[in-house]
């Protein structure tokens, strides 16, 4: 009957159970599907379906990598907005004393990270550097939390120091599952997830050994 399906292709037959259909397999790596009712063959599902079942299965056993990609991104696009702001003038206020700042672009992104998160996340909580500062609880709870600093280094970003972060945490239960930390102007994008690791561009990052 052909090769023995392997992880990837168990995940279509889980499916197909699920959906009360008996799976076949066939040489070549494809799979027929015949429904219990009609008794007759209802398609033939090659790798594009196989990709589509992969991407649901995925997402079962980490529902927080999506979560992970989607502030990568947001990131990325908060960056842009702080290296285009670095070079303008800047509207400077202050918060608790004369060395905390904060700009009008702390508040600007800020406000876009979290319409953004909400948009896509409606059910999930938010805490805010800025919107905290502005007067707002902090308070973090069990619900998936997104915990954002828009300009991490705003005194570095006043003096046009390079030396400035878009910040985003993701904590579920109170413990944090991600960071992502976008250096914007070296172009340097940090990455850490639970038990995975931690990486710069892509690249893992190891503890020195040096004691």
């Amino acid at each position: 009957m052909g090769q023995r399906p392997g992880p990837v292709l168990s995940a279509v037959a889980v499916l197909g159970q699920v959906a009360k259909r008996k799976v076949a397999w066939l040489p070549r790596w494809k799979a027929v599907t015949r429904t219990e009712t009609a008794g007759n063959s209802s398609g033939v599902y090659g790798f594009g379906k196989m990709k589509i079942f992969v991407k649901y299965f995925r997402k079962m056993a980490d529902p927080w990598q999506e979560c992970m990609d989607y502030a990568v991104t947001l990131a990325r696009q908060a960056g842009e907005v702080v290296c285009e702001a670095i070079k303008n003038e800047m509207n400077v206020m202050l918060k608790s004393s004369p060395v905390d700042l904060v700009t009008a672009t702390d508040q600007k992104v800020e406000k876009m990270l979290i319409s953004s998160i909400k948009e896509k996340y409606p059910s999930h909580s938010f805490i805010g550097e800025e919107s905290v500062a502005a007067g707002e609880k902090s308070i973090l709870t069990d619900n998936p939390t997104w915990i954002i600093d828009p300009i991490d280094g705003t005194t570095n970003f006043v003096h046009r120091f390079p030396f400035v972060a878009v910040s985003i945490g993701f904590a579920v239960n109170k413990k944090i599952e991600f960071g992502v930390v976008y250096s914007c102007v070296e172009g340097k994008m940090y990455t850490a997830r639970k038990g995975k690791g931690a990486f710069c561009n892509g690249q893992k990052l190891q503890v020195s050994q040096q004691e």
